[in-house]
C-alpha cells in the first residue's frame, strides 16, 4: 500500500497515517466553535499519542476535555491499527466518556480498507454509539478512496439506524492535495446526525456542512494542523468552528 493514505480516526483533521513515518508522534489540539440562536459557545482540548513500529502496527491513545451547552465532560479513546495482509488493513478504537450527557458513553470503531491497485481503496466501517439518557445509534460506512497525482478523491455513503427513531442516511465527499511540506483538503456533507442536548435528550438534524483543513510541516519534526468547519444543524443551530494543532514527531 505504497499510496495508502487514511485519517487516523480519533483525530481526523491533522494526522494522516502517510505522514506518521517515525515511531512516536504527539498531537495537542484546541477547537472553539461559536453557535447561532444563542446558544453557548462549544470548545475542546485534547492530547493524542502514537506509537508506529517498523511493520505498521501503531497504536494511540487520546484524551479529551469537551464543553457543550454549559456543561463539561471528559473522555479517552485507545486506537490501535494493524496489517491484515499485503492489501488489507483493519483499525478498531474504543472510547468511554465520564458523563456520556452532551457525547456519546461509550463509542466503539472498527474499520477495513482494502487495496486493490495501489490507486483505489475501499473502506467498510462498522461505529456503535450509547447515550447515558438509553439512546443509541449503529452506522455502516462504505468509502471509495482514488489517487491521482498530488490528489486523493474520496466518497463516502453511511447508513445509521437510531434506537426507536428509525433510519438515515448521510454522503461526503472530500478531496485531498498534497505539495511539498502541505497538506490540505476540503469536504462537503450532508445527511442526518444526532445532537446530544443538556437535558439529556438526544435528537436526530438533518445536518449540511463545509470544512477546510489540513497541516503544514515547517519543520521536519514540528508541524501545525488547522481546520474550518461551516454546519448547519437543521433548524437548531449554524455552527462555525476552528481548530489549531501542534504535532510533535520523535
Amino acid at each position: 500500500m505504497k499510496k495508502l493514505l487514511f485519517i487516523l480516526l480519533s483525530f481526523p483533521f491533522f494526522v494522516c497515517a502517510k505522514e506518521l513515518n517515525t515511531s512516536k508522534t504527539i498531537i495537542l489540539k484546541t477547537e472553539k466553535a461559536s453557535l447561532s440562536n444563542n446558544y453557548d459557545s462549544q470548545s475542546s482540548n485534547s492530547v493524542e499519542f502514537f506509537l508506529k513500529r517498523s511493520d505498521d502496527f501503531m497504536g494511540g491513545i487520546k484524551g479529551e476535555k469537551i464543553s457543550r451547552y454549559g456543561l463539561n465532560d471528559s473522555r479517552i479513546e485507545g486506537s490501535f491499527i494493524a496489517p491484515i495482509s499485503k492489501e488489507l488493513q483493519g483499525t478498531i478504537s474504543y472510547t468511554k466518556a465520564d458523563k456520556g450527557v452532551i457525547i456519546p458513553k461509550t463509542t466503539i470503531f472498527g474499520k477495513l480498507l482494502y487495496d486493490f491497485d495501489n490507486s483505489l481503496l475501499v473502506s467498510l466501517a462498522l461505529n456503535s454509539n450509547k447515550y447515558t439518557p438509553g439512546a443509541q445509534s449503529n452506522t455502516s460506512t462504505i468509502e471509495f478512496i482514488n489517487y491521482y497525482k498530488k490528489f486523493q478523491f474520496s466518497y463516502a455513503h453511511g447508513i445509521t439506524n437510531v434506537k426507536n427513531a428509525g433510519q438515515s442516511t448521510n454522503d461526503k465527499i472530500t478531496t485531498h492535495y498534497f505539495y511539498d511540506n502541505h497538506h490540505t483538503a476540503i469536504s462537503l456533507s450532508s445527511g442526518k446526525e444526532l445532537e446530544a442536548l443538556k437535558n439529556g435528550s438526544v435528537l436526530s438534524l438533518d445536518v449540511k456542512s463545509m470544512a477546510v483543513y489540513g497541516q503544514y510541516w515547517p519543520l521536519k519534526k514540528w508541524g501545525l494542523g488547522y481546520s474550518a468547519n461551516y454546519s448547519e444543524q437543521g433548524d437548531l443551530y449554524i455552527k462555525k468552528e476552528t481548530s489549531l494543532a501542534i504535532i510533535h514527531r520523535f
